[in-house]
């Protein structure tokens, strides 16, 4: 699996919109960092394997997902580095990223160049498993092997 953003990345954003830079010696620490890196790198594989082949290599897929990754780490990382925050200035910038991950992964929007998986068709149905409606005993729509 190969990571889709570095620690200097991570770094660079939080020194201009926090002043903050990630170190050894600093609340979270580079290893803390390092490793959120590829636990999100990992999820966001896990987000897209049903569409792309991953991990993505493909050059503007990879910027689109750096950019997407880079920010999810600097919005993991803000609040371990000012736990008395009483808010993430990186909130908004999270969620506009995760929204387009969101959208990557439902097929409304598309890495252009990047290798499409041989299981991008019926990928099956998502269900809230907090939603008391769904019964699969009488829900017959939902069985395994009917496409909607």
């Amino acid at each position: 699996m190969a990571d889709y953003t570095t620690l200097p990345e991570v770094n660079a954003l939080l020194k201009r919109l926090a002043g903050l830079v990630i170190s050894t010696t600093t609340e979270p620490t580079t290893a803390q960092v390092n490793d959120w890196i590829t636990d999100e790198s990992a999820v966001i594989d896990a987000k897209l394997t049903m569409r792309y082949v991953v991990p993505v290599t493909a050059a503007t897929s990879l910027k689109i997902l750096n950019d997407i990754a880079t920010v999810i780490v600097v919005w993991r990382t803000f609040p371990v580095a000012f736990p008395a925050a009483e808010t993430n200035p990186f909130d908004a910038l999270y969620k506009a990223k995760v929204a387009i991950l969101a959208e990557i992964q439902k097929g409304t929007m598309q890495l252009s160049d990047a290798a499409e998986s041989g299981d991008s068709g019926d990928i099956g149905v998502q269900h809230n498993l907090l939603d008391d409606s769904f019964d699969p005993a009488t829900d017959y729509e939902f069985k395994v092997g009917r496409t909607l």
